[in-house]
């Protein structure tokens, strides 16, 4: 394909203005991006859009150094595809991403109508929407949108524009498989449809493609130029600083003072003490560089290998610099869950430094980036770890890498290996500030001269990587599995033939005779695999299909050998009688598991754990431990897991995080374990979740599976049950240890949150948080409430209709209301004869309707907060004189759950042919929307009026 090396800065004289007067981009739209990125497009930014068709709808591979800007040329085109009518999928890597891009894209384009969603493993509340295609922009995580499109190939069918961010995660290890068969899906599909589709490939600057541009059918803009020049540095022990500018290749020295003075010891560590010697002189040049560069009014970002480097380094640099506090980040933090690392970050930024790692909750991590992008913020130095180099989202003026080793992840016991060439340079590339015009330094600190050379040569001399095919030699029965279940291939042959045209088949199998053979050989293997574990079947010779139960497997995405483990071992559970440790501790085997406890709990004491199991003695836990010990033939590596299911317990009942550290940590060097913690639980709240869908699929009791969504839901966010809605505000101040406090007040419900009066709260929470958490509430449910409209009024119009009477329903208050609500009842294809009673008494129904089935009578309401079972039980009397058959309170926004809860009730107190029952307007759209779509039919709305019970939920009613 054509491919255009940027070499020179552009002369054209492109802005943002330009987006607005040739690409019809709204002035307010580019105001916000004047704002916030400067009026003028980087070179990357303008070269895709004017010589590459960016707005044109050319499918582009963008390779670019880290600080070009490429991230925003995604963002221009996903805005622009918004305005030309087109839907666009944002694809990226990591959770944190995700969220981060997700929080920037809502505050930005929400008020222009924008629909953005996302999509991770646990942000589930819009998957149902993005299946039907009711989003603008979707920002989904790489392993998510597989499953995604697993469930539903017509996913892709409304989208015009697929972004995929970190292109070059394709070379990596554990990610690249998924990636490889996510873009072959998406090429494989958009080739078959006939819809106009552009792709668009996010990637740091590469050696080679490899053909990569080739099999995509897109252009590669490859630039090789930072906006601003990146000093790149090998520092050696006697001061002097190697340098090479990136963009121009000028090499040139300096000495930093008073380096030479440090002692360095001058061969490899062989014991702990020589080791601790080393990193003592590591620290005391680091002060000494920070320093340096403080001087000059730098912001400096640190990367360490391991968490607790980057902890004990930014302990350290805050004792011996003592910058001015960063008192304003001290302040938000306040109301921040309180951890072990947390009460050290609080005394680091006391002192200006502040470090960064998964040990920090999300919303702590975000506060100290917003900080340290700002250009008066107060953190000046930032300690992070190496693995959160991709993303995190730190421009700075300085990056400091000390440590050119990292943990090897493949290794069964502790084993550090080099850093490669791509990771250093996504590392020092976050040197720069483009958006203060800053140009940045990076350095390596070299231990010795030989090591300073080895660097230079290795890293800032580095052979980029090539683009590699990542399905060589991996495992393929889970890919199989779910090109089956997407349908994507039905026979043995079909399957070869999709899995010949990926990047590995392109450029690997069909090179020689013999890869080809031997693939065909592998394909054969696996799907005799899956036939014996009946993830498949045979429908005649050749056709091979998904079971039911294959099916639950592809969409749940996680191992084959999970799946059939938590299969095999639902059958422990009772389902009348069990306790959440027994389905944590089975879920805590599964395969995604594994790596996880060979850094968590490196220390086991098996007799204090044994004698705290048999304390706590849950149910059928001696049968479990032995199943445990002959599954991993490994007493140690059972006592870890019953060791994680009991703090995991503890977690989901609320236990404070700093309680948790200090209980489950062996001392106080290590009692940093919140990352751990969460990244667990978000694994095991998956597997909880992939068991209540087995469950489902095998027809176990109802209330067994809605137990089992609530036990992963509570797994997920470490609370307990009745805390879940109020956790699922995502409130700052609203921590797990509030949630608990208002859980045992009985004050967690967020209907009784709503209603109670600011003296209720006394002695659990401040009267200033009572109040933020009663308007988050109300702000909630108004968001919620737009959001669903948004969604109706796309599906009405969609079907060629009117969406004025769906607008009302949201909308209009009082007489207007109900006339909103019976004009929806008169409408086709329901056309019922509904009436509003115009000569009303107080508190009567507002509606009749007369059908072959009976009478209905109706009342129509509508608050800021959910309806009472005061205001509902009113319909009953009142209209009891007319003797209905059904009684329905038609309410805005929703119920409050004493009136769910005493529905029944009110229906076991009437007479059998008779029904009370709840409908929200929401739930009324959805409904109406659905017939009007064709998912039910006019019988079906009117049995639901007419016979149903309780509260309804358009969800259940049409499946």
């Amino acid at each position: 394909m054509s491919e255009q090396l940027i070499e020179e800065p552009s002369s054209l004289q492109a802005n943002m203005k330009t987006l607005t007067h040739v690409y019809g981009i709204p002035e307010d739209v580019t105001s916000i991006w004047i704002q916030e990125e400067g009026n003028e497009l980087l070179e990357i930014q303008k070269t895709a859009i004017e010589n590459f068709g960016l707005l044109q709808g050319k499918s582009i591979i963008i390779t670019a150094p880290s600080s070009s800007g490429k991230t925003f040329v995604g963002e221009i085109a996903a805005v622009h595809a918004y305005f030309s009518g087109k839907k666009t999928l944002f694809l990226v890597p990591m959770k944190a991403i995700a969220e981060e891009k997700y929080a920037d894209f809502v505050r930005k384009y929400r008020r222009f109508g924008i629909n953005v969603v996302i999509s991770t493993h646990d942000r589930t509340e819009f998957d149902s929407n993005i299946l039907a295609g009711y989003f603008d922009i979707a920002v989904i995580i790489f392993e998510k949108m597989n499953v995604l499109l697993t469930q539903s190939a017509a996913v892709l069918n409304s989208c015009g524009l697929v972004i995929v961010d970190e292109l070059q995660l394709l070379n990596e290890r554990e990610r690249g498989p998924g990636l490889e068969i996510l873009l072959t899906k998406i090429k494989v599909l958009k080739e078959a449809s006939k819809g106009s589709f552009q792709f668009l490939g996010l990637s740091a600057v590469l050696a080679d493609l490899n053909q990569f541009d080739i099999w995509l059918n897109a252009q590669q803009c490859e630039s090789k130029m930072r906006p601003l020049e990146l000093h790149e540095g090998v520092l050696s022990p006697n001061g002097t600083l190697k340098v090479q500018k990136f963009n121009d290749g000028t090499i040139y020295e300096e000495k930093l003072p008073e380096i030479d003075k440090v002692v360095v010891p001058s061969s490899e560590p062989m014991d702990r003490e020589e080791s601790d010697l080393l990193q003592d002189s590591i620290l005391h040049r680091l002060l000494l560089v920070c320093r340096h560069y403080l001087k000059e009014g730098k912001r400096i970002l640190i990367f360490r290998k391991w968490r607790a480097l980057a902890v004990s380094t930014a302990q350290f640099l805050s004792r011996e610099l003592s910058l001015r506090p960063a008192s304003k980040v001290i302040s938000v933090l306040e109301e921040i869950e309180n951890t072990n690392s947390h009460d050290v970050l609080t005394e680091c930024l006391a002192k200006g430094i502040a470090f960064h790692n998964s040990d920090l909750l999300p919303e702590t991590r975000l506060t100290i980036e917003d900080d340290f992008r700002s250009n008066d913020g107060q953190i000046k130095v930032v300690c992070s770890t190496s693995t959160l180099a991709m993303g995190v989202n730190l421009p700075c003026s300085i990056v400091i890498i000390p440590d050119a080793l990292k943990p090897d992840p493949d290794a069964e016991a502790f084993h550090e290996i080099p850093i490669t060439t791509s990771e250093y340079k996504n590392m020092s590339g976050r040197a720069g500030r483009t958006r203060f015009k800053e140009e940045g330094v990076s350095i390596l600190l070299a231990n010795s001269q030989a090591e300073a050379a080895k660097f230079w040569k290795n890293y800032v001399q580095g052979r980029l990587d090539t683009l590699s095919p990542s399905l060589v030699k991996r495992d393929l029965r889970k890919i199989m599995l779910d090109l089956f279940a997407g349908e994507l291939c039905k026979t043995e042959e079909e399957l070869q033939k999709l899995l010949l045209s990926s990047f590995t088949g392109f450029v690997h199998w069909n090179r020689t005779h013999s890869t080809r053979e031997g693939f065909i050989a592998v394909i054969a293997g696996n799907c005799q695999f899956l036939l014996e574990n009946n993830l498949v079947k045979r429908t005649g010779k050749a056709i091979l299909v998904p079971t039911d139960i294959g099916k639950l497997c592809a969409a749940s995405g996680v191992e084959i050998e999970s799946f059939i483990l938590l299969s095999q071992n639902l059958h422990r559970i009772v389902p009348a009688d069990w306790v959440p440790w027994q389905i944590i501790f089975i879920c805590l085997h599964c395969a995604e598991l594994t790596n996880r406890f060979k850094v968590t709990f490196r220390r086991v004491d098996q007799h204090s754990v044994w004698r705290v199991l048999e304390e706590r003695n849950p149910k059928n836990h001696e049968t479990l431990c032995s199943w445990s010990r002959e599954l991993l033939n490994d007493t140690i590596e059972t006592v870890k897991r019953v060791q994680t299911s009991m703090l995991l317990v503890d977690w989901i009942n609320g236990m404070e995080m700093r309680d948790l550290e200090n209980s489950y940590t062996s001392n106080q060097r290590d009692r940093f374990l919140s990352g751990a913690v969460r990244d667990i639980a978000s694994i095991v709240a998956w597997m909880t979740d992939s068991m209540r869908r087995i469950a489902q699929e095998l027809k176990y009791d109802k209330e067994f599976c809605s137990a089992l969504r609530i036990l992963s839901e509570r797994i997920a966010r470490g609370v307990p049950a009745e805390g879940i809605e109020l956790h699922k505000l995502g409130v700052r101040g609203i921590t797990r240890t509030v949630i608990k406090r208002l859980v045992d007040a009985k004050l967690a419900n967020l209907d009784s949150i709503l209603e109670a009066r600011p003296e209720s709260f006394r002695g659990i929470i401040s009267p200033h948080l009572a109040q933020r958490i009663q308007e988050a509430i109300v702000r909630n449910i108004e968001e919620s409430l737009e959001y669903t409209k948004r969604s109706q009024i796309i599906r009405i119009e969609k079907q060629g209709r009117d969406s004025g009477m769906i607008k009302g329903l949201y909308e209009l208050e009082g007489i207007r209301l109900e006339d909103a609500v019976v004009e929806l009842l008169n409408s086709p294809p329901l056309g019922l004869g509904a009436k509003r009673m115009s000569k009303q008494k107080e508190g009567e129904p507002d509606i009749r309707l007369v059908l072959p089935d009976g009478i209905l009578v109706g009342s129509v309401t509508a608050s800021k907060s959910p309806i009472s079972d005061k205001k509902c039980a009113e319909i009953i009397r009142s209209g009891a004189k007319m003797n209905p058959t059904s009684f329905v309170v038609f309410g805005r926004p929703g119920f409050h759950k004493l009136a769910t809860d005493n529905s029944p009730h009110v229906n076991a107190q009437l007479d059998s042919l008779k029904s009370y029952k709840l409908i929200s307007m929401p739930d009324l759209g959805e409904l109406f929307v659905a017939v009007v779509e064709g998912k039910i039919n006019k019988t079906k709305f009117v049995e639901i009026l007419m016979k149903s019970r309780g509260l309804i939920l358009a969800q259940k009613e049409v499946g």
